[in-house]
């Protein structure tokens, strides 16, 4: 496949990524300006926060912050750069919409990035650089200054609230207990986890405040080392650590290598696609959109990179990698004959509640039947 993939094809992919997030854009802008034809945005607060069909704001936020560095390459790289800078200005406008803080942070991390590799590369002084800045730097002002409800000004609430010690029901203080509960649950089932999208049955038991009765029903730990450590186990966690360390070795070998420009820049924005869905989901969770993106990018990075046959060889020799494949072989095998304790607490729990809610009845007759005793 790696062979089959020409440049070619992976440009008309990126192409097909870039025109999806313009629809999707097309379609936010419709819903913040109240033309919602499907009836798929729902109030979010802070005003109207466009979701496009992504189910969420987040969810929508992440997938553009996603195409930035693909738009980016596209006008450096296009005959044409003047339509993806409009491009860029519409993305970069309709993510401030969201107003998503998660994303905000996620770009945060690629701006350095960006800035990075602007002088890495000597294209610090290409005139496209200035107009990409003046476009991004021009879009923030406007929206922190003339609009309210910003992303920044809701940290800028929420670091208020804090200091002066209100209602903190909706700051990050629901997060970080959400968080706290996942290591629980980390520490009950260290090993094996909870499995695959359990999260939803085993939560309630490990969270303990009374104060926040609406939020003992979780589904994700918003927070993708921890989802995978809770329902994977630490093994889990350690792999999928291993296959993000190995691939960013891998692009940072042939990015430091005597490469061609345009793919050298083709393997740094790829690379901060992968950047910007993992830091996004430490504070959120992936969804199909985002989700799926994330591999398409994956395997074009593959594609670009090359001698990837001679690199896994060059893997398989070490001892150490044999001795973690056998481990996982024993460990398959030992999670293969474990209970799931989160269905055995789930069932548990529909026993209770339906004896406690007969026993509640019964409680009620007796009164009944006692009130009428006494009228007659």
């Amino acid at each position: 496949i790696i062979t089959f993939i020409k440049k070619s094809y992976i440009e008309h992919i990126l192409d097909i990524i870039i025109g999806t997030a313009i629809l999707a854009c097309i379609y936010g802008y419709l819903q913040s300006w109240g033309y919602d034809f499907a009836k798929w945005n729902l109030d979010f607060g802070l005003g109207i926060r466009p979701q496009s069909t992504f189910g969420h704001p987040g969810f929508f936020a992440c997938f553009l912050a996603m195409v930035i560095p693909i738009v980016i390459y596209k006008i450096y790289k296009s005959l044409y750069s003047y339509i993806y800078l409009i491009i860029l200005g519409l993305i970069v406008y309709m993510i401030f919409e969201t107003k998503t803080r998660s994303s905000l942070v996620a770009l945060a991390v690629f701006a350095i990035i960006y800035l990075v590799t602007l002088i890495y590369n000597g294209m610090w002084r290409s005139h496209i650089t200035a107009i990409i800045l003046a476009i991004v730097i021009g879009i923030s002002v406007y929206q922190n200054v003339f609009v309210e409800h910003t992303a920044v000004s809701r940290f800028k609430e929420d670091i208020v609230k804090v200091i002066k010690q209100e209602d903190v029901s909706h700051v990050g203080s629901t997060r970080i207990k959400i968080w706290q509960t996942g290591i629980k649950i980390i520490k009950r089932f260290p090993v094996t986890g909870i499995g695959p999208d359990n999260i939803a049955f085993a939560y309630e038991p490990f969270f303990e405040d009374e104060k926040k009765l609406g939020f003992q029903y979780q589904s994700r730990l918003h927070n993708d080392i921890l989802e995978q450590a809770a329902t994977r186990g630490i093994p889990g966690v350690l792999i999928w650590f291993w296959l993000m360390v190995a691939i960013g070795r891998r692009a940072m070998r042939d990015i430091r290598k005597p490469t061609p420009a345009d793919d050298r820049l083709l393997m740094i924005m790829l690379s901060s696609v992968l950047l910007v869905y993992l830091v996004n989901n430490q504070f959120s969770f992936g969804t199909i959109g985002t989700t799926t993106t994330f591999w398409f990018v994956l395997g074009l990075l593959i594609v670009v990179c090359r001698n990837c046959d001679r690199y896994n060889i060059y893997l398989t020799r070490i001892p150490l990698i044999k001795v973690g494949i056998s481990l996982i072989l024993v460990l398959s095998v030992f999670m293969s004959f474990k209970i799931f304790y989160a269905d055995v607490y789930f069932r548990g729990y529909a026993m209770f509640k339906h004896l406690e809610e007969k026993a509640e009845d019964d409680g009620l007759r007796r009164e009944l039947s006692k009130k009428s005793y006494d009228l007659l």
